[in-house]
């Protein structure tokens, strides 16, 4: 899943103390028990907004990573994490300027499921 393209005001290299990221869990198709996320960012300047039929994974990302693990998945509940290292990342790019866009892209394992 990929996400884009909240601009960020943030100038070229600086320092990122934190990054919050949510998401809100829904039971459309079952509930996931437990869950591991992957968290990149589009290592691009300026992330190109996604078309709900493209197929991202050409998208160049972020060697920075945060490993989001959910122990159980309830419907309705919002999960934090804090992805300040692939921000980071992203605004150390050579071309970053304040207020560009960035694109995050979660990958996931689902460990357990519970179908409805």
């Amino acid at each position: 899943m990929g996400s884009c393209c909240a601009r960020v005001t943030l100038p070229a290299g600086a320092a990122v103390t934190q990054a919050m990221l949510g998401v809100t869990a829904s039971t459309v198709g079952g509930q996931a028990a437990a869950m591991q996320l992957t968290v990149q960012g589009e290592a691009s300047d300026g992330a190109a907004v996604y078309s709900p039929s493209e197929n991202f994974a050409w998208r160049e990302v972020t060697e920075a990573a945060v490993d989001w693990p959910i122990a159980s998945w309830s419907a309705g509940t919002s999960y934090p994490v804090d992805v300040m290292d692939v921000v980071s990342e992203v605004v150390a790019q050579p071309g970053w300027i304040d207020g560009n866009p960035v694109a995050l892209q979660l990958a996931s394992e689902i460990k357990d499921y519970i179908a409805d």
